[in-house]
């Protein structure tokens, strides 16, 4: 009796055992179905390299687009710092978003002056020039032995005065542009106010006037 007992337990235990090893399968089988599939969802290097290039691109399109004009006109006059910085463009698009500030501050001002006063624009032109010619005859020498500054010195000081003529110039240019400004405010306000003391002296005729206009085609005889 003992004996078929255990006989019966056995088939039972394998019967279960037959049972669970088809779903054990199955769960191991999506499981490594699983594992192939997820490599594909995850971005390939190619991918990745191509997504940031895009961004690149986008980013490079969307400040030319900004400051077409700007750089535009740089390339015409002032060509080596428009290379300058397309080449930055090209590398460190975040460095060029950076620099483009400091470029147009310094030479937009140039832009419009040759728009609007040709004079000034050749005086921020040669401004430009002392600044840079300064900051070479500086680096010059701070890197030159004591004995050979002397010359390189009365340089900077030429440079320096030429600098200060140069300031003076653009001074009396721009107050001058002022006072043309100006004139023509006080002749804006002066026709403005003779425009006022008309409308207040006239009230009542361009009110009537105007209730003639509205009441036109509402069938009233206004007369």
């Amino acid at each position: 009796m003992k004996q078929r007992m255990v006989i019966i337990a056995s088939l039972g235990l394998c019967a279960y055992l037959a049972i669970l090893a088809p779903v054990s399968a199955r769960a191991d089988e999506k499981k490594q179905t699983a594992v192939h599939k997820a490599p594909d969802k995850a971005p390939q290097p190619e991918q990745k390299k191509s997504q940031k290039h895009n961004d690149k691109d986008k980013w490079k399109k969307y400040i030319l687009r900004k400051h077409e004009n700007f750089l535009t006109w740089l390339n015409a006059n002032y060509p080596a710092k428009y290379n300058e910085l397309m080449k930055v463009l090209d590398t460190q698009p975040d460095k060029f978003a950076r620099q483009i500030g400091s470029v147009i501050k310094t030479y937009d001002p140039i832009r419009h002056a040759q728009k609007n006063n040709p004079p000034l624009a050749k005086v921020l032109q040669e401004e430009i020039i002392l600044k840079h010619r300064r900051d070479q005859l500086l680096h010059t020498i701070r890197n030159t032995e004591e004995k050979e500054r002397q010359e390189l010195v009365q340089q900077l000081k030429e440079v320096v005065a030429t600098r200060f003529d140069n300031i003076i110039q653009k001074k009396g240019l721009q107050f001058k542009s002022l006072c043309e400004r100006l004139e023509r405010l006080k002749k804006d306000l002066e026709k403005r106010g003779a425009e006022l003391e008309t409308l207040k002296t006239e009230k009542n005729n361009n009110v009537d006037q105007r209730m003639k206009e509205l009441l036109k085609d509402t069938g009233i005889d206004w007369k």
